[in-house]
């Protein structure tokens, strides 16, 4: 039985209405543990996340992400306040 497995290149993830694409994964079966990372892209039904990894507890489904660039973290902040102010105004 295989333990563990790599992908890289045009990884897409999908459940339900949710999406993540990246360039890698990282599987283990053996942890029940997934490494999802480099370039990260979630869609939902209502939002939208840039992440650099994700990791992914495969039983309890519970997740932690992360940003390697502060300052990237904040480009986003800011993008995202934005967006949601030109929201308000258009309503």
């Amino acid at each position: 039985m295989m333990k563990s497995i790599s992908c890289n290149k045009n990884v897409i993830l999908k459940f339900t209405k949710h999406k993540i694409s990246s360039e890698n994964i990282d599987l283990s079966f053996e942890k029940n543990f997934a490494i999802v990372y480099n370039n990260i892209i979630y869609k939902g039904p209502t939002n939208q996340l840039f992440a650099d990894k994700l990791e992914i507890d495969l039983l309890s489904k519970d997740s932690k992400i992360f940003m390697n660039n502060n300052k990237k973290v904040r480009k986003l902040l800011d993008l995202s306040l934005k967006l949601e102010g030109l929201n308000r105004n258009m309503a």
